[in-house]
């Protein structure tokens, strides 16, 4: 997720990078949602 906060220089975690939940017991890994603020 780098990349997005470079090409987003405004945009920020709206929360602790440690409370990001993960999908890990689906074929696709990812978030369940990433909260952003500008």
């Amino acid at each position: 997720m780098p990349r997005l906060f470079q090409r987003l220089p405004g945009l920020r975690l709206a929360v602790p990078e440690e409370e990001l939940r993960f999908r890990d017991t689906h074929i696709v890994y990812g978030l369940y949602e990433l909260p952003v603020t500008w």
